[in-house]
């Protein structure tokens, strides 16, 4: 089985998979600050991930 490669060209919303391989942290981690981010977006039952609202989470949370 191949191991999924996901476009690091992302403009605004991403899957479990490419936000995990974007950041390089692990999916319990993720959905931490997804949700603490309010980055959750569910169309029908797909789930995608607003990577700007991520991106500006760490870099305020994360920064030093």
């Amino acid at each position: 089985m191949h191991k999924a490669h996901y476009s690091s060209e992302i403009t605004k919303l991403a899957t479990m998979g490419m936000v995990t391989e974007r950041y390089k942290l692990g999916k319990n981690t993720i959905l931490q600050l997804a949700d603490e981010a309010h980055a959750v977006i569910k169309i029908g039952r797909s789930v995608r991930y607003d990577v700007a609202k991520l991106d500006k989470l760490i870099e305020q949370k994360y920064t030093v």
